[in-house]
C-alpha cells in the first residue's frame, strides 16, 4: 500500500485534474457525512450520490461505470453450463477457489462474531461454495469473502451474516429500479 501511494505521489505531474478533483471530493464528502453520527452508516452512499450528481450536473469528464459495463434494469437470466468448457477451466477455477477460501479464512479471525459465538470456518467455506455454484448458473463472477465488505457492513451496524443476504436483496432491487442510473456513477467514486 505504501509503495503504491509513494508511486502515485511521485507521478503527481501525470494526474488528471478532473479525476483527482472527483476523487478528493468523494473522500471529503464521505468524511463529512461520517462526522455526522446519524449519517455514518450511509456515508459511502451519500458520497457516491453527491459526487455522481455533481459530475452529471457539471459535465465533468471522468470515466463512468458505463465505460466498463452496461447495467440493464433486469436480473441475470439462467444460463446452463457448457460442460465442454470444463477441462479448460478446471485449473483457473481451482486457483480462484483457493484465493477465495484464503480470503474467507483471513476474515474469520479479523472480524469475530458480534454475539461472541465461535466462527464456523467450514460453514463459511460451504456457504461460499453453494453461492458460487448457484451464481454460476446466473452469469455471476466467482466471489469470496472480503474484509472491506465485511468492514463496511459492520461499520453500518450489521450484527449477523444476514446483512449480506439483505444487502444482496437491496442490490437486486436497485439494479431492477435504477440500473441505468448506476451506469452514471464515476468509476473512481465507487472504489471509495
Amino acid at each position: 500500500m505504501a509503495g503504491g501511494t509513494a508511486n502515485y505521489a511521485h507521478h503527481a505531474g501525470d494526474w488528471k485534474g478532473a479525476t483527482t478533483t472527483v476523487a478528493a471530493v468523494t473522500v471529503a464528502v464521505w468524511a463529512l457525512a461520517r462526522a455526522v453520527r446519524r449519517l455514518e452508516p450511509v456515508a459511502l452512499l451519500i458520497a457516491m450520490v453527491v459526487v455522481s450528481v455533481g459530475v452529471a450536473l457539471l459535465g465533468t469528464d471522468v470515466e463512468l461505470v458505463k465505460g466498463i459495463a452496461s447495467i440493464p434494469a433486469a436480473l441475470p437470466s439462467f444460463s446452463a453450463p457448457d460442460l465442454s468448457a470444463v477441462p479448460g477451466l478446471v485449473g483457473g477455477a481451482f486457483s480462484v477457489a483457493l484465493v477465495a477460501l484464503a480470503q474467507a479464512a483471513g476474515i474469520t479471525p479479523s472480524m469475530p462474531n458480534p454475539d461472541g459465538t465461535r466462527s464456523d470456518v467450514n460453514g463459511d467455506f460451504r456457504s461460499q461454495g453453494y453461492a458460487n455454484l448457484a451464481g454460476g448458473l446466473f452469469q455471476a463472477m466467482p466471489s469470496g469473502g472480503s474484509l472491506s465488505r465485511t468492514g463496511v457492513a459492520v461499520s453500518a451496524g450489521a450484527r449477523t451474516r444476514w446483512a449480506g443476504v439483505i444487502s444482496g436483496a437491496f442490490l437486486a432491487l436497485i439494479v431492477l429500479l435504477c440500473g441505468s442510473l448506476a451506469e452514471r456513477i464515476p468509476s473512481l467514486s465507487s472504489a471509495a
